[in-house]
């Protein structure tokens, strides 16, 4: 039997949750506090016209999220697989994120008429696109990075002391900087410009933590299926996965084995124990992760060839065994 490890969440997780939400509120605070003035005052739209724009853009931001998270799942669903479903995504905004902030505060002032309009509101979308694939990555990361009520809450206080410091961040420095460079077009471009370096810096230093990315967890599963375990003991389920696609994809990998693994788990509202076998848990857990797998069979199977990724990547080749 083995005791399973769990795969804490370190200080380098918990900054780097936190850190996409703070650099992409860098670019959110300037977008936010600044458009309407910069559209208003500099580039003269007249008022109606702005009260217009701005209402196609809130309507658009109600189809931007849902769209996007459905583009997100398609992508995912071709993708090749032991792929990050949420990182590459992340790391997808950032271009967007800067290239937009700085086009939205400088390609406008170049034009006149509606091109000067239809930049504006195109370059605008363009940087809420950025922003809402950050945004959705870092949200839904916390399924997958938090195993527990605790983790959650200290990743989701993570998330929210980020973007309180990144807004504060950027309502001290964007005013220095057009105090410097001056409120005309050239100053918001260069402000724009000079915001976008620690925006992409910080947004970069992202975190995630999958069970195909937890070495101990690898090591366990690899020992399992070599026949050095035959039970499992946890403390909670959430040790086991990050979320119930994981869990159940453990379970009936663990059960179908030419020996089935045993788990224990110490939960206080639901102990599992399928030696005592108490109300048939083992029978009732396998149907329920069967069920699950086999109408997720894609996700299945690509959380299997995950697996099979991480224990070549991190157990084979860097050796060593989980039990004795």
């Amino acid at each position: 039997m083995a005791k399973a490890k769990s795969d804490k969440l370190t200080l380098k997780h918990i900054i780097g949750y936190g850190a996409g939400d703070c650099g992409g509120c860098f670019g959110l605070y300037m977008v936010a506090m600044f458009m309407s003035r910069f559209l208003q005052v500099n580039l003269g739209v007249n008022a109606a016209l702005l009260a217009t724009i701005l209402l196609v853009w809130n309507v658009w931001d109600t189809v931007n999220d849902p769209l996007m998270g459905t583009i997100m799942d398609i992508c995912f669903a071709k993708a090749k697989p032991g792929a990050d479903k949420f990182r590459p995504w992340i790391l997808a905004s950032i271009p967007i994120l800067a290239i937009g902030m700085i086009a939205f505060f400088t390609v406008p002032g170049m034009l006149s008429g509606f091109a000067m309009i239809a930049s504006a509101f195109i370059l605008k979308i363009v940087f809420e696109a950025g922003y809402t694939m950050m945004n959705i990555g870092m949200g839904s990361l916390l399924g997958n990075m938090a195993k527990n009520d605790s983790e959650r809450a200290t990743l989701a206080s993570a998330r929210g002391f980020g973007s309180t410091f990144g807004g504060a961040i950027g309502g001290m420095l964007i005013p220095l900087l057009l105090g410097k460079f001056g409120m005309g077009n050239d100053g918001y471009a260069k402000m724009a410009m000079i915001m976008a370096v620690p925006m992409a810096i910080v947004i970069f230093i992202g975190g995630r933590k999958e069970i195909k990315n937890r070495p101990e967890m690898l090591r366990l599963i690899h020992d399992c299926k070599e026949g050095r375990i035959d039970c499992i003991a946890t403390q909670s389920r959430a040790y086991l996965a990050a979320n119930t696609g994981e869990f159940c994809s453990l379970i009936r990998y663990l059960f179908d084995m030419a020996t089935p693994i045993h788990i224990i788990t110490e939960d206080e509202a639901y102990n599992i124990n399928t030696i005592i076998n108490e109300d048939q848990q083992k029978e009732e857990l396998y149907r329920m992760a069967y069920s699950f797998t086999e109408m997720n069979p894609d996700e299945y199977r690509k959380w299997i060839e995950g697996v099979f990724l991480g224990i070549d990547k991190h157990v084979l080749q860097e050796g060593g065994h989980y039990g004795i």
